[in-house]
């Protein structure tokens, strides 16, 4: 005699190992697409990084080698993308304004973890001995082999942004 009983637990159980077998795979799906997201904000930092670094060279040969000045200090001498008035970063208007960059370029997160940092220097900071800038993504979201490099005898700016990237020209 056959029972119906054990092809109802057969069925259910094969039925629940289903529901395990999808809830698996979104879940490896939604976290791939989590990593797949944070690689492209990622290489949108390194694409406004090289915006940015032309702009501001451009800038420097319009300007007889001079960069542009910081004229908002709102974190420790640093021009930031996150303003906290939700103003434009000051150093990037001269670059706007002369059409050097069509827009305001910001981190692509933009909060107090990933954002964009920029301030000029004089000569004799830290030991250097010409005027200078720093350029700076302060955090990329994947870990970053590239962390380019600035620093001065008194001061390695690359180590205050170690899963970064800092950039330094000399006036």
């Amino acid at each position: 005699m056959s029972s119906d009983k054990p092809k109802f637990k057969t069925s259910k159980l094969q039925k629940s190992f289903a529901v395990l077998i999808v809830a698996c795979v979104a879940i490896i799906f939604f976290a791939g697409f989590d990593n797949v997201r944070a690689k492209a904000r990622d290489t949108k930092r390194q694409s406004d990084a090289q915006d940015i670094l032309r702009g501001l060279e451009l800038y420097a040969a319009r300007h007889n080698g001079l960069y542009p000045e910081v004229t908002d200090f709102d974190y420790g001498g640093w021009d930031t993308t996150i303003e906290p008035d939700n103003t434009q970063p000051r150093f990037v208007e001269g670059l706007v304004r002369e059409g050097i960059l069509s827009g305001y370029p910001a981190d692509p997160v933009n909060n107090e973890v990933y954002f964009y940092r920029y301030q000029k220097f004089e000569a004799g900071d830290f030991g250097c001995t010409q005027p200078f800038i720093v350029f700076q993504i302060f955090n990329f979201e994947a870990t970053h082999e590239d962390h380019g490099a600035a620093a001065c005898p008194e001061r390695d700016f690359g180590q205050e942004v170690p899963n970064g990237f800092s950039i330094q020209r000399f006036e």
